[in-house]
């Protein structure tokens, strides 16, 4: 999955494992990581600063705000489907998939869903 300089919402699709083992090949340009909570809040990740983290590892088919220094890629082996998932909406492409077990296909889905997004973000004092 290509990745660009700045921020990047993705989708981890590997294994649970700490982040700096999840994104092994460009752990170095990696500043943040962030991750939204149920009660909207975020979870957090700073390279080199454990006492100001609140994550440690990655979960499958967790979204991700991802903020890097340099681009990348990054190769991740997908791991089984979620056993929690909502139920996808009914005659989604994505619901067909799901209920035939069509692996490959899901994968590629969310390599498209996963592709890097440009944005702006303020965050006020």
């Amino acid at each position: 999955m290509p990745l660009v300089v700045g921020w990047n919402h993705v989708c981890y699709t590997g294994t649970e494992q700490p982040i700096p083992d999840a994104s092994a090949g460009f752990i170095d340009d990696v500043a943040a990581v962030y991750r939204l909570r149920a009660d909207q809040g975020f979870d957090c990740w700073f390279a080199g600063r454990p006492k100001l983290s609140t994550i440690a590892t990655v979960r499958p088919y967790e979204p991700l705000f991802i903020l890097i220094s340099d681009s990348a890629v990054w190769a991740q082996q997908p791991s089984m489907l979620p056993a929690r998932r909502s139920a996808p909406m009914a005659g989604s492409r994505l619901a067909g998939h799901l209920q035939h077990g069509a692996a490959e296909q899901v994968r590629r889905f969310l390599i498209l869903m996963t592709a890097p997004v440009s944005c702006t973000m303020l965050i006020a004092p």
